[in-house]
Order: structure tokens, then sequence, then C-alpha cells
């Protein structure tokens, strides 16, 4: 009988001996083998950095893993899959997508970015990391029209853009360069429309001189100012001008209304931006972002009010 207890009392620890082995969670295991290309990515297992680069095998409890597979200067590429206990499975061929840069400003700037519709509680100027790609941007900013544009990441190239956004009642304009008139070449405008942004050439025969609301000219201390064209080789358009005591001109600040204190001209010289009442009654802000020698030369940029009358920015 005592014998029949001992063999009993054996056998029952070999039981308990073998369950515990059955659940012990160290053999509980199986394999992945993770390829991508290219290849050198590093391997995430349930956010985990395992420090093993792809192609590469990874050892994990048996059951569901989220995988995550990093690389520099291209996207992260997750998915999930299930380990089973004494297999290796086998994910291969997985294509990472190069990443690109968004460069993104804009006039004025704090406008409001969404990305394919969504809000990226970001605002301009502002740079985003992307994979390639199509994706749909959408500038937003009070007493400006929405801006709308598509932009195509390829190969992992950056994009660089400067938007421009067109406001309820006025319209940007930028880049424009006009020349000294008194020595400008047929192909050098020496004249400048504000309301269309038309550089002109107001050489005699060009048909162009009547639409001119500012020109650039020598003034009788050895510099250059920009002037109004009233009166000037037969042009009649009358402009006049303040300068401001602010140099950017996106502040939207109004302007004053035009008086008798306002001048024919200004020196180039000029750093804060001018108040400008032009012959058909708009009002605009102008700045020169640029000066050139050799020839003389100027490069503008302004910001012009669609409404007559109306002083409002």
């Amino acid at each position: 009988m005592k014998r029949n207890f001992a063999i009993i009392i054996l056998l029952f620890g070999i039981i308990i001996i073998a369950c515990e082995q059955a659940v012990d969670p160290l053999n509980d295991t199986g394999k992945i083998f993770v390829d991508s290309d290219p290849q050198e990515a590093s391997i995430y297992i349930d956010g985990k950095n395992t420090g093993i680069f792809t192609p590469g095998e990874i050892e994990a409890v048996a059951g569901i893993h989220n995988i995550t597979l990093k690389k520099e200067g291209y996207a992260d590429y997750s998915f999930i899959d299930t380990i089973t206990i004494g297999t290796e499975r086998l994910r291969n061929g997985i294509k990472l997508s190069k990443y690109g840069k968004i460069i993104l400003t804009s006039e004025p700037a704090g406008a409001r970015i969404y990305l394919d519709e969504e809000n990226t509680l970001e605002t301009t100027p502002q740079t985003f990391s992307k994979p390639d790609g199509l994706y749909t941007l959408t500038l937003k900013t009070d007493s400006y029209l929405d801006t709308t544009f598509n932009i195509n990441i390829a190969d992992g190239k950056d994009i660089e853009l400067d938007i421009y956004m067109e406001g309820e009642f006025v319209t940007f304009f930028n880049n424009k360069i006009i020349y000294d008139t008194t020595g400008a070449a047929d192909n050098e405008p020496g004249g400048l429309s504000l309301s269309t942004g038309n550089v002109l050439n107001i050489k005699e025969n060009s048909g162009q001189k009547a639409d001119a609301d500012l020109i650039l000219v020598p003034n009788q201390t050895g510099g250059y100012e920009i002037k109004t064209p009233n009166a000037t080789n037969g042009m009649f358009r009358d402009t006049r001008f303040l300068v401001s005591s602010y140099t950017n001109i996106n502040d939207n600040r109004d302007a004053p209304s035009e008086d008798p204190t306002w001048k024919n001209s200004f020196p180039i010289s000029t750093n804060n931006y001018v108040y400008v009442y032009d012959y058909d009654g708009h009002y605009s802000k102008i700045q020169i972002v640029n000066r050139f020698d050799n020839p003389t030369r100027v490069e503008l940029k302004w910001i012009y009010n669609n409404n007559s009358f109306d002083s409002n920015f």
C-alpha cells in the first residue's frame, strides 16, 4: 500500500512539473523573419526597438503583435502579425516610402493649414515631413479667401511653397521689377500698374504709358525715387504717397485717408512700406524688397485694395 502511494505521489509530481513546463512563457515563443526595400530598417515590436535590422529574424511571445520598420528618410511602416508557438513566419517584399519635406510659407503668415481636409492645428510658416504621394493643402485665415492647391511628393524630394493669399477685397502682388526710366532699354520696363501688376514699357510709342501708376527716376540729390508719372513724358495718372512708420506690410493696418500732406514721390532708400493713393481712388501698401545697380532697378511688392475709396487692409 505504501509503495502504491509513493508511486502515486511520484506520478503527481511528474504531472506538476510537466504542466509548469507547458505554461513556461520562455517556451511559448515563435519567430518572424522580416525583410524590406531598402534594407537596414530598424525593427520595432509593440513600440520597442529590438536592435535588429532588416533582413532579420525576431523572436517573441506567441500572440498578436504590432511590428514597425523605421529608417531615416523613409516613412514608418507598421503591420499587425500573429506569432505562433514554435513556428517562423515570413514577411518580405515590404516597400518603404521615402519622406519629402513640404516647406510652406504664406502671405499673410499665420494661415491655418489643412492637409487632405483635416486641420493640422498648425499655421504658416511650417514644415511637414510626408511620404511620397499626392496631397491637398488648404490655407485659411480671416479676411482672406481660402487657398487650395495640390502637391505631389515624388522620390522624397522637398517642395518649397510660398503662397500669396487673395483677400476678400485685396490682391497681393510680388516680385515686380522696374528700371530707371531715364536709361531703361526697350526690354527693361520702367513703369508699373498697381491694379494689374503689369510692368510697363513707357517708351514713347509703346502704347503702355497711359497705364503707369508709378515710375523710377533719379532725384535732385543724386539718388533715386519712386514718383507719380503725372506730367512726365506725356503720362497723366496722378499718384500720391505717404511713408508709413512700419516695415511689416501684412500688419493689417488701414491706410490713413489721402490728404494734401501726401507726397508725389518717395526715395528708394525707404525701408518702411508706403501708403499709395492712385488716379482711380484705390489705396495700396507698397514696399521695396530689393535694390540693384548697373542698371538701376528695384523689386517691389504691394497689397492693392480692389474697392475704390476704401482704405481698409
